[in-house]
């Protein structure tokens, strides 16, 4: 089974692509997907939905888990955030590819052990599991992305 993770934003998007065969994870494919800063939202959210929606097709997954949005302090971009969400979503389901929601804590939990675990701890238990040399292919933005993944 191909697994898509995703971390959602509108200046960074992580994603992540995992096959998991026999309860072995098997590491495909992360990036993240930037958008500049100068563009318009709309733009910004336009671009994110044509990337994602070239790595659906090249790597045919057949289930996403998204992390839900987490409100804090800052709630207009919280909002800007879940509106990129909603159309990562759309672009999911209309490329037939199943959501799962997970919240924060629920993919910390799963990967640590810990629902209040560090960006550090979740990273050492991503490259653990998956048996990886810390190197800088794989970018630190889509490490939540791929820790997504190994919850499946």
């Amino acid at each position: 089974m191909r697994i898509l993770g995703i971390d959602p934003g509108f200046d960074r998007v992580g994603v992540c692509i995992l096959e998991k065969v026999n309860n072995q994870y098997k590491y495909i494919f992360s990036c993240l997907i930037s958008t500049d800063k100068s563009m318009h939202l709309y733009e910004r959210i336009f671009e994110i939905s044509r990337d994602l929606e070239q790595i659906i097709k090249k790597f045919e997954p057949q289930k996403a888990v998204i992390e839900k949005v987490f409100f804090s302090n800052n709630q207009k971009t919280a909002i800007d955030v879940a509106q990129s969400r909603g159309v990562i979503c759309l672009e999911c389901v209309k490329n037939g590819v199943e959501v799962i929601d997970v919240s924060p804590s629920q993919m910390k939990l799963a990967v640590t052990g810990d629902g209040n675990a560090s960006k550090d701890q979740v990273k050492e238990m991503v490259f653990r599991q998956l048996k990886l040399k810390s190197s800088g292919k794989i970018i630190d933005d889509s490490i939540d992305a791929i820790a997504l993944c190994l919850m499946l």
